[in-house]
């Protein structure tokens, strides 16, 4: 009859266990998925997505050596989609035989609080040191992230910390993608890792509060306006008061005139 689930290890024909050897047939699966995603990759590019991609399982086994290898599962539980998604996104952005797998860059933590959201992670070089830490956000621009000092004076192997952090009220609402990379000695980028962020903004401008001292300059602006105009038409306050009064024309009592009347040759006076 036909096998319709359950344990079949005690058949006498079939075994059951667990560990690296025994995942063979699946990774090998995955491995065709990301060749056909991404034919011109390399045997090192696949191994290393292989290992970035991976859910980590167990603790490490020899941390000074690796800090995720475990001698069990290895560099973890394989991610067919997320190793298949960053070959072809190798392929995408013409990255392929252009990055340098053993600059190493990996995020270990993603904690957000007040509004800021902060990923942390460790970095270093197998070969050669790392000079630089750089995140972007949804494919922009290429910011620097706040990593250790004189850490490119590191030698191989030797890790140190890097850190991003995001307020995540200036990011727009939804899902953002925050990319990581690390950069060697010779200018060679890492394969980059990733993280999602939820964003805040509505993309709406914020509006302005005045506050005190905003108030004060606004104060004294009017004041120095009024001053100039005050300059500008006459002088000082009184003579500009004396200058703008109003006229008052005088009444007729007011306009009395004195006049002498001669009489004229031959006539009488009159008046």
């Amino acid at each position: 009859s036909n096998f319709l689930g359950g344990d079949a290890s005690d058949n006498g024909y079939t075994g059951r266990g667990s560990g690296t050897s025994y995942a063979t047939p699946a990774v090998s699966g995955v491995m065709a998925m990301m060749i056909e995603a991404n034919p011109d990759l390399s045997p090192a590019e696949i191994k290393e997505i292989l290992k970035l991609t991976a859910e980590r399982r167990g603790e490490p086994s020899a941390p000074d050596v690796d800090p995720f290898w475990n001698r069990d599962f290895g560099f973890g539980m394989v991610d067919a989609y997320a190793a298949v998604s960053m070959a072809f996104d190798l392929k995408y952005q013409g990255l392929t035989g252009e990055v340098d797998v053993t600059t190493q860059v990996h995020i270990t933590e993603t904690n957000t609080s007040n509004g800021i959201t902060t990923l942390t992670g460790l970095a270093w070089g197998q070969v050669s040191a790392v000079s630089s830490v750089e995140y972007r956000i949804d494919g922009g621009e290429w910011m620097s992230a706040t990593f250790d000092e004189g850490a490119e004076t590191l030698g191989a192997f030797a890790r140190f910390n890097w850190s991003v952090a995001l307020d995540t009220s200036k990011l727009l609402e939804g899902n953002r993608t925050v990319e990581v990379r690390a950069i060697n000695a010779e200018g060679v980028q890492s394969l980059m890792v990733a993280a999602t962020v939820m964003g805040g903004w509505d993309g709406e401008p914020e509006s302005e509060e005045f506050g005190f001292q905003e108030v004060i300059m606004v104060g004294l602006a009017i004041a120095l306006l009024v001053l100039a105009l005050i300059i500008l038409l006459g002088g000082d306050g009184d003579e500009y008061d004396a200058k703008n009064a109003t006229y008052v024309p005088p009444t007729i009592e007011e306009e009395v005139l004195d006049a002498i009347i001669e009489p004229e040759e031959g006539g009488e006076t009159s008046g």
